[in-house]
């Protein structure tokens, strides 16, 4: 053998070398998050078969989800349609939230390990993902593994994602927004093509786990991708050309799961007081999680008064993060913190929602009755979202503080599908901890032991408590109405508690069609039904059941809360119903 055929060969084990080190530090570091995210719902340990983390919530819904997408694929039917809730005028799932990056692979999965350990597994693999591809991302930012590392933990605990361990499957698929970043990072910085593609494939993927993201992500990105291109890069045609490709590699993966939601009879839309719910306050990105063991109560009580803000308002990045990005934008002026800071800021700006908030409410001043008269005037569909009250008080001259997502919703009416602006926090604390990266870089390079101070500090700041397991067990009702099918539907009250992803989940066990069930945007005739129906035993609710083919009803009495007692009298005093069975937990009434 030559001497070159000796060098080739020591080069080509070097390589290998390499690759199989850098393999293994993927995995320790992917290991690392699986452990970390692991420790949020490590509660479901003690029974990964028979539990899921969270309290019973939308977690229901999107086990539903799993076992419903593997039925319907194995009886060659739509898996985005059923007639099973909302009975008889069926659900589309477009209807509320679906994530077929989930879906798919966990409904093959549950049907080998089952359903509960599936759904797990999803969650754990969402924590390895996100924390890897955030220290990637921060790796290449920053030239420092350590600081990638550290960036990832924080990444894997962000209250943020650590709240919505406890239901949200689809916004806990936050891997591919980091991916999204770091790829884009490539193409602007090489021009090269193959960039351009896998960056629109990442963004497809952010998509594809959260429908949610993709259009709010679509909203903010091109603000970062300017900024860190800069003006001269792209002065060049190919970074257009770059950009056109990532555009249709995006458009062409997404497009067909987009359809569903484009072709939803009567459309999805949700007016602005619904918006506002779920809309973040600017004191909301300083309050700390619900969740953490030490200042959790605190947080809490900030959000007592909000609906939804315990969740949907989690968006604070946690102080040391803050104090960390504050450092970063100071003593590191480059293109890249520019970037961060513009997709911050913009994303701060439309995660407030349409109008401004101040600690969830909402901030009013006089307008010039003039202006309000010529707003009210352009659209029905405008006085329609902004709702009654708020059209009075325009007129009037009493408004608000209009937001850019307002300009948006109106002036692209698919936003109105837009219920919580917040999530945008996401998009805001990715940007913040990608400069909060830079800060620990700089500590680093001068005080390494008080940069080692302040990860400590950053983790601290993170902890969280470990969230409760919910039993995924059938309840003696579900076994009783199996037993008992005479192939008509079943409704459950209170009909508030039947909109709950308990109920959906249910219909998998006793197999009987409800009337009822969960979603963002129930269908238009079970929400004119439904204020007739939570007067239930009134008799213009039992006619109501009558046309509808109900007979056997589950009444749920913990539901009533201090208003059983009265109900149970007047289902007493009502001699066309027949109480057939009376459960833990439930009792079942029967329509002649």
């Amino acid at each position: 053998m030559s001497v070159y055929s000796h060098v080739i060969s020591a080069r080509s084990a070097t390589r290998l070398s390499a690759r199989l080190s850098r393999l293994l530090g993927y995995a320790l570091l992917t290991l690392l998050y699986l452990v970390a995210g692991g420790w949020l719902i490590r509660a479901v340990a003690r029974d990964p078969l028979g539990t899921i983390p969270g309290w019973p919530g939308d977690n229901f819904y999107f086990l539903w989800q799993l076992a419903w997408v593997r039925e319907a694929l194995r009886s060659g039917i739509s898996p985005l349609w059923t007639d099973r809730i909302f009975y008889p005028e069926g659900f589309h799932l477009a209807r509320d939230d679906m994530t077929l990056l989930n879906t798919l692979p966990g409904a093959i999965l549950g049907g080998l390990i089952g359903d509960p350990l599936a759904y797990t597994l999803l969650l754990l693999l969402s924590s390895a993902l996100s924390g890897l591809m955030m220290a990637l991302w921060l790796r290449q930012l920053t030239g420092s593994l350590l600081v990638g590392v550290l960036g990832g933990l924080a990444f894997v605990w962000l209250p943020f994602r650590a709240i919505r361990q406890a239901g949200h499957l689809d916004l806990v698929t936050t891997w591919p927004i980091p991916l999204t970043l770091l790829l884009l990072d490539r193409a602007l910085l090489t021009g090269q093509r193959r960039w351009w593609a896998l960056a629109g494939l990442a963004f497809a993927l952010v998509g594809l786990g959260a429908w949610y993201f993709a259009p709010l992500f679509a909203l903010v990105l091109p603000g970062y991708a300017l900024v860190r291109g800069g003006l001269r890069r792209w002065q060049r045609a190919e970074t257009w050309q770059g950009g056109a490709l990532f555009v249709l590699v995006a458009g062409a993966l997404l497009l067909p799961a987009a359809l569903p939601y484009l072709l939803v009879p009567g459309g999805l839309w949700h007016p602005i007081r619904e918006a506002l719910k779920a809309s973040a306050s600017p004191t909301d990105y300083l309050v700390p999680s619900v969740l953490h063991p030490f200042w959790g109560e605190l947080a809490r009580a900030y959000f007592a008064r909000s609906e939804f803000g315990a969740v949907d308002r989690a968006v604070s990045p946690g102080f040391v993060v803050l104090a960390l990005a504050g450092v970063g934008l100071a003593v590191r002026r480059c293109r890249a913190t520019a970037a961060l800071a513009t997709l911050a800021g913009v994303a701060f700006l439309f995660s407030l929602g349409p109008a401004l908030q101040w600690q969830g409410e909402g901030v009013i001043i006089p307008w010039p009755p003039w202006f309000g008269r010529w707003l009210t005037s352009l659209s029905p569909s405008v006085n329609d979202y902004l709702g009654p009250t708020a059209v009075r008080n325009l007129q009037a001259g009493i408004g608000f503080i209009p937001l850019p997502a307002l300009v948006v919703t109106l002036l692209v009416p698919a936003a109105q599908a837009v219920r919580a602006w917040a999530r945008l926090g996401i998009f805001v604390d990715v940007a913040l901890i990608g400069l909060a990266a830079f800060g620990l870089q700089w500590l680093l390079g001068r005080w390494r032991l008080l940069a080692l101070v302040v990860a400590a500090l950053l983790l601290l700041d993170l902890a969280t408590e470990p969230l409760p397991a919910s039993a995924v067990a059938p309840r003696p009702v579900d076994q009783w109405l199996r037993a008992h099918d005479d192939g008509r539907p079943v409704v459950v009250m209170p009909i508030l508690a039947a909109t709950e992803p308990r109920e959906v989940w249910a219909t998998l066990h006793h197999r009987r069609p409800v009337i009822h069930g969960h979603a963002t945007f129930p269908p238009p005739r079970f929400r004119a039904a439904q204020p007739v129906l939570a007067r239930f035993p009134a008799e213009e609710a039992l006619q109501l059941l009558r046309q509808l083919g109900v007979r056997q009803i589950v009444v749920l009495p913990a539901a009533y809360g201090p208003a059983w007692s009265e109900v149970a009298q007047q289902l007493a005093a009502r001699a066309e119903l027949r109480l057939a069975a009376r459960l833990e937990g439930a009792e079942v009434w029967e329509l002649p």
